[in-house]
């Protein structure tokens, strides 16, 4: 068992449990006081807002975009929540503004409501699309963890192929003498013109160095896709269902049946994978949401159809709430619960602790079959968006959030262990950068009881 090698801390995980299902503003109901945001941002708000509210209750005749010079007018079009030929909403003009500039393609985003008759009013959309240099070309990507060291390598990132919002991307990773990996992906976030999402990837891993005794992935390569039908025709509020599939080759030093394998035999199987994925969606921001919800629960299953027989399933449950509060920022709560079922190697166990779980937590040789990790994040815009124009390049666009959390986790070999008595409690501080380099890299220090501070430098947002 697992649960005494935890710390004994009774603190906010049960209450956290029960107030993260909260799913954001009904359908219908007032906007949300705006939040509090950096100077600049807050005026484009002001403004938005009087020219929204002087046309309140008109029939959008139009929406007219400018500036595009390589998006298509339909891919903006498609993901605004205001609509040609319904009355203006000042939600969802609000919404598409925020959610516009989440797509990452633009450097800066400009709506205005103009009147063009009684009760009649166009929306003009006007952006400055990000330069070329940030949008189709390579560049560097680094990780660092004060425990598992410095990962760094490559990424070729085409954001919006073809002007579509279709997405390309290669990569190459490295940990030292550790590891090594590389990947493959293409999504296609309308297919063929209709609201379907289509991924599809290809991977390959391999492990450099080898333990004496534990059991570890020596390579896997395989391919996969994902299908995504939405159930909603709103687009302010998603949902969707995703299954997917794949097949991957791996070879291992794996125990089978609970036998121990030798140290230099290495197993060879082949994997069938299949899943299923239901989220729901109604967050205004796809980079760093202030408002909104997020819920995902998910299901993997894992059968070896060529080598020894193996069969396991991985389950997952994620949750965010995003509330705004006037004067203070978004307080973010969020609840993410894992489980693995079944004869599930050693080396897909579960951990915890790192930037993507329990920040500041030491506790990497800890493994079990279920975690839950609970977090309260306030997260507050503190400069930017602001936009410079550079020499031979153009317009680049930087904005900085102020974030403060508590992380509360908990790693067991069942649920039925789940007590207050099992959970570990941290905290920390950093700065969210939003940028095109990597439209949102996490700087962050965060602290257990008795332990030195963790620094964390890693790309991509966790909330």
């Amino acid at each position: 068992m697992i649960r005494n090698k935890f710390p004994i801390q009774r603190r906010f995980p049960v209450l956290l449990a029960a107030l993260i299902l909260w799913s954001g503003p009904a359908a219908g109901a007032p906007p949300l006081p705006a939040t509090p945001r950096s100077v600049e941002l807050d005026r484009s708000l002001q403004v938005l807002g009087r020219s929204v509210r002087r046309c309140s209750g008109s029939i959008v005749d139009s929406i007219v975009v400018v500036g595009n010079t390589h998006t298509r007018r339909t891919t903006i079009v498609r993901e605004m929540a205001t609509v040609e030929g319904r009355v203006l909403d000042e939600e969802a003009v609000l919404r598409d503004y925020s959610y516009l500039r989440g797509l990452g393609y633009f450097s800066e985003v400009e709506i205005e409501v103009r009147e063009t008759g009684p009760g009649r009013c166009n929306v003009v959309v006007g952006v400055t699309e990000r330069p070329g240099l940030f949008m189709k070309y390579p560049y560097p990507i680094l990780n660092y963890d004060l425990e598992r060291g410095l990962s760094y390598g490559i990424r070729w990132r085409v954001k919006n192929y073809r002007g579509t919002g279709q997405g390309l991307v290669a990569s190459f990773e490295k940990r030292r003498d550790r590891e090594h990996g590389a990947g493959l992906g293409w999504r296609i976030p309308w297919l063929a013109g209709h609201r379907l999402r289509l991924d599809l990837s290809a991977f390959s891993y391999r492990r450099l160095d080898e333990p004496e005794q534990d059991d570890f992935i020596r390579s896997r390569n395989g391919v996969g896709l994902r299908f995504g039908l939405p159930l909603t025709k709103g687009i302010m509020r998603q949902t969707w269902i995703t299954p997917d599939l794949a097949l991957e080759m791996r070879s291992s030093r794996c125990s089978l049946n609970g036998a121990p394998t030798a140290a230099d035999d290495l197993q060879r199987q082949v994997y069938l994978v299949t899943g299923l994925t239901v989220t729901y969606d109604s967050r205004d921001n796809l980079i760093a949401a202030l408002r909104g919800a997020y819920t995902g629960a998910s299901v993997r299953r894992f059968t070896s159809v060529d080598g020894p027989r193996q069969q396991y399933t991985f389950m997952s449950l994620a949750a965010r709430g995003y509330i705004p509060l006037a004067g203070i920022g978004t307080i973010i709560m969020a609840l993410d619960v894992d489980n693995r079922d079944g004869a599930v190697p050693n080396f897909y166990r579960l951990g915890i602790g790192g930037e993507r779980d329990l920040r500041g937590f030491h506790g990497r040789d800890l493994r079990g079959t279920a975690r839950t990790i609970g977090t309260i994040q306030w997260r507050r815009p503190v400069f930017g968006p602001r936009v410079w124009n550079l020499p031979w390049i153009g317009k680049f666009d930087l904005a900085l959030n102020a974030v403060a959390f508590v992380d509360s986790g908990a790693l067991m070999d069942s649920f039925e262990e789940l007590s207050t008595d099992v959970f570990t409690t941290t905290g920390g501080f950093g700065i969210e950068v939003l940028s095109p380099f990597q439209d949102l890299v996490r700087f962050e220090a965060a602290f257990s009881e008795g332990g030195a501070p963790v620094f964390y430098v890693a790309t991509g947002t966790r909330f």
